[in-house]
């Protein structure tokens, strides 16, 4: 089943990777890199999931997972964080602010594509 898949990441490598991944597996992927962008595209469309890396240059990560659980229109989207940050921190910190999961780059596609898929599973 096709699903809509917002990614959030100022890498515009690791973005377009991650997009073509999620494209071969039957989802339309919309791309954004800061969290401005990503509160427009929110706010104007419905997504699936919300891939999103935790370092953006306008917003920290945290604030905007709790901005997206504070808007009812997003509070029950899956939000799969994928950051190089590795600190058990910033991982307890993204979940107490309403991710579903924590991946850290690099991130084999495969398991990125498992979780991203088990997250729309459980979401459905």
């Amino acid at each position: 089943m096709e699903r809509r898949i917002l990614v959030i990441d100022d890498n515009a490598v690791t973005a377009k990777l991650t997009e073509a991944s999620l494209r071969r597996e039957g989802h339309v992927v919309i791309i954004v890199n800061c969290g401005a962008a990503a509160r427009k595209v929110l706010a104007r469309e419905t997504v699936d999931l919300i891939l999103m890396d935790i370092q953006l240059r306008d917003a920290t990560g945290i604030a905007l997972i709790k901005q997206i659980r504070s808007r009812p229109q997003t509070s029950n989207v899956p939000v799969l964080v994928l950051t190089a940050e590795t600190s058990l921190s910033i991982a307890n910190s993204t979940r107490d602010s309403g991710a579903n999961g924590y991946l850290v780059k690099p991130c084999p596609l495969a398991a990125l594509i498992k979780r991203v898929e088990e997250l729309l599973f459980d979401a459905a």
